[in-house]
């Protein structure tokens, strides 16, 4: 019986390596499959950062050129506006780094009609009519004196 005792241990011995076996290769598969999870979140939110990233410039690429097409449809306004007026008109960004020939304490006057109510929001006449110290604080508000 000695010997068959041995060989039942050998037998109990055996199942159990083998359940561990069996138990180890279980987990081993859980563990890969977490893995593989994490790995496809990680490439999911790189993924969203990447296309978050694509947009924020396509959005920068259009608002520039946005910024260009209005800048353009201003140059052409001041140059009919300049036509129908027979003067020279010219942007704020010109007359604020000063033009050649026009008096500095009167920049605003060479905006065009359009441009200066959108940055006065009056029209010339309502601004001619106010006292020189309310006109300076416009003017200096607007970066133009």
């Amino acid at each position: 019986m000695d010997e068959a005792a041995k060989a039942l241990d050998e037998v109990r011995k055996k199942e159990t390596q083998e359940k561990l076996r069996a138990l180890e290769q279980e987990r081993l598969a859980e563990v890969e499959s977490k893995r593989k999870e994490i790995e496809d979140a990680v490439n999911l939110g790189e993924e969203l950062e990447k296309k978050k990233k694509e947009k924020k410039e396509a959005d920068l690429v259009a608002k520039a050129e946005e910024e260009e097409k209005k800048k353009a449809e201003a140059e052409v306004a001041r140059q009919k506006a300049s036509e129908e007026h027979d003067i020279k008109f010219y942007s704020l960004e010109e007359l604020k780094s000063g033009v050649d020939g026009i008096d500095p304490n009167e920049r605003e006057n060479y905006l065009s009609p359009a441009e200066f109510e959108d940055i006065f929001g009056m029209d010339k006449d309502s601004f001619h009519a106010l006292k020189s110290w309310q006109q300076n604080k416009m003017k200096k508000r607007n970066a133009i004196f």
